[in-house]
């Protein structure tokens, strides 16, 4: 699991966090804040995925060279 991966991780721990302390809070703007950085955790848990997955497919070399 790469630096990249573990970042995105971690903002889907804090938005699922974020979303339930708004739940039991009564706050919608923070369930809301908290959604938003559970997908943005998902995407860049996603792009850093797939980018291992490019390198392991091209042997570690870099695209294009």
């Amino acid at each position: 699991m790469n630096k990249d991966r573990m970042e995105g991780v971690a903002k889907q721990i804090k938005g699922r966090l974020q979303q339930a302390l708004g739940r039991m809070a009564g706050d919608d703007k923070l369930v809301l804040r908290g959604r938003a950085n559970q997908i943005a955790g998902e995407a860049e848990a996603g792009i850093a995925r797939a980018l291992a997955a490019g390198r392991s497919w091209t042997g570690r070399r870099r695209l294009g060279v």
